[in-house]
């Protein structure tokens, strides 16, 4: 074959096999044009910035809302002046009866929050014993230790508090030999009191009798090194006490 044939040949061989893409790889290195640096924009940032911590923004602003939601509701919600433990195994007390009774001990009360107005709650449990949501609500209750004034009925009492009478005053000894705690040194029998004032012989106050938890000792106590707790304990203290003092100085002189 003729070099210059041969060459021809070469050449439709070498067109053919670029057609059919058989031609090797041009495996020459090549040189990417880098571009300029551009500064990322800020809505490039932000993309950035949500792409690589979106979890940590997400937890971090439920625990915002969850703190926030906490601190507006202890900074809103109700500051009482007294707060009393009602507690019945006989049945509930109607909301009538308290705010009558919450009448009855208002004139007494200090206004302690200083907002203007005296608030009084009364915490009423009841069925404990056979209830036993209404039995740990009781116990959960009482070892608050901050609530001095306590409001039972026979069968509560009876289950509940005799025997414990060191952890309550005694009434005749506090005040001296009242009608009212004849019976029980302490236990005040709200019937016929000067306290419950005149009520119907059926209504269902007419059946408690109101104990008042010994927290004396604080008094003796540094009141600037006292917990939350034991202000509140040794404030309802005296003001039980105050209360007392005034109904049954209306008992003796009647």
């Amino acid at each position: 074959m003729a070099k210059s044939d041969r060459q021809a040949w070469e050449d439709s061989v070498a067109v053919y096999r670029r057609k059919q893409g058989l031609e090797p790889e041009d495996n020459t290195p090549k040189t990417e044009k880098s571009e300029p640096y551009r500064p990322k924009t800020f809505k490039e940032k932000i993309i950035n910035f949500w792409y690589h911590y979106k979890a940590a923004v997400i937890i971090g602003v439920v625990l915002l809302a969850i703190v926030s939601y906490g601190t507006y509701d202890w900074l809103t919600q109700t500051k009482y002046d007294l707060t009393v433990l009602l507690t019945t195994k006989e049945g509930y007390i109607p909301q009538e009866e308290q705010d009558y009774l919450i009448s009855r001990l208002s004139p007494y009360v200090e206004d302690v929050t200083g907002n203007g107005e005296v608030e009084i709650l009364i915490i009423n449990i009841y069925g404990a014993g056979s209830d036993m949501t209404a039995s740990q609500k009781l116990m959960a209750t009482l070892s608050t230790g901050d609530i001095a004034m306590l409001l039972t009925d026979d069968a509560m009492y009876a289950d509940y508090f005799e025997g414990l009478g060191t952890n309550f005053v005694d009434l005749q000894t506090e005040f001296g030999v009242n009608t009212q705690t004849a019976e029980n040194p302490y236990r005040y029998d709200l019937q016929n009191s000067a306290l419950l004032g005149q009520v119907n012989k059926d209504d269902p106050l007419n059946n408690l009798s109101l104990m008042v938890r010994d927290f004396s000792s604080l008094k003796s106590g540094d009141s600037d090194v006292f917990s939350a707790d034991e202000k509140e304990a040794l404030q309802s203290f005296e003001i039980t006490m105050n209360i007392l003092s005034h109904y049954m100085a209306e008992e003796e002189a009647a």
